[in-house]
């Protein structure tokens, strides 16, 4: 009994042995092995939420990006057209009105010529002509005239949309390259911005102004070519009527002993809004 006892135990001791040793580092090889799979199950969970983020973050990024650059856009529409905002006949507001019906048959056209006066001392010479000036903003045409009579006249014009008739005490001419834009351009006058408000002695009465002021561009010249270096304006405080304007020029660095011109200036103090008698615009007798 006791030997084969012992001999059962020795089998049950072997056995036990044999498992262990056959299956023992099998086992610990599958856990191993499954935690390294876990491992790169969470690995690539990991990446695809953070793509997924990032695809979401980029997506949100340009909608966002978008919504401003639209209502960027969107502003600046809005302020171009509030900047560009004009009367009923087409000044846009911030500018000296140059686009209006009005009439005056009694203003003054100054010029101011530098004379030297020996050294460095500055002298003047002051030249008046009264001056008319009758304007159509609808059928865009002037008449404008310097000299008021037949025996003061210096120059007188005509002008239609597309052309004008210009006559001196020399005769009359058609210019087919001078209507009304053109014209209004060569005295510069659109360019200048308004700058304040302030009172002016207008008929022995002072009266509420704009006024106007800026540097044109260098196509704007005199008839002589001269380019003015500041034109300032004057207009009602309701922009209906222009009471004027003047021309200043530099005083030229060559200049040695000569004289030169340093204002011209339109001035209607009785300017007044309204219809006018549109035979001012018929054309002379005297031209072609």
């Amino acid at each position: 009994m006791s030997q084969f006892g012992d001999s059962e135990s020795e089998e049950s001791t072997k056995e036990s042995h044999f498992n262990e040793d056959k299956f023992g580092s099998d086992v610990s090889l599958f856990e191993r092995k499954r935690e390294g799979a876990v491992r790169i199950v969470v690995f690539k969970l990991v990446l695809g939420v953070l793509f997924v983020g990032f695809a979401t973050g980029c997506i949100v990024y340009a909608v966002i990006t978008c919504k401003l650059s639209a209502k960027a856009t969107e502003m600046k529409i809005i302020t171009s057209a509030e900047n560009s905002q004009t009367d009923a006949n087409g000044n846009e507001l911030n500018m000296f009105p140059v686009n209006l019906t009005q009439m005056c048959m009694n203003g003054t056209y100054t010029i101011v010529i530098r004379i030297p006066a020996g050294g460095t001392a500055q002298d003047y010479n002051v030249t008046k002509y009264g001056v008319s000036w009758v304007q159509d903003a609808e059928k865009q045409r002037v008449y404008h005239r310097v000299g008021l009579d037949e025996g003061s006249l210096q120059y007188e014009y005509h002008v239609y949309q597309n052309f004008s008739y210009y006559r001196n005490t020399s005769g009359c001419q058609k210019l087919d390259n001078l209507g009304y834009a053109a014209f209004i351009h060569g005295f510069g006058i659109q360019y200048i911005e308004e700058k304040h408000e302030e009172q002016v002695k207008i008929g022995g009465k002072y009266h509420e102004v704009i006024v106007y002021e800026g540097e044109p561009p260098l196509s704007v010249t005199t008839a002589d070519g001269i380019h003015p270096a500041l034109i300032r304006g004057y207009s009602s405080a309701d922009r209906k009527v222009d009471y004027g304007w003047s021309l200043y020029f530099a005083n030229p660095l060559n200049r040695t002993n000569t004289s030169s011109i340093f204002q011209q200036e339109y001035w209607f103090p009785t300017m007044i809004v309204g219809e006018a008698d549109w035979a001012y615009f018929d054309k002379p007798d005297v031209c072609p």
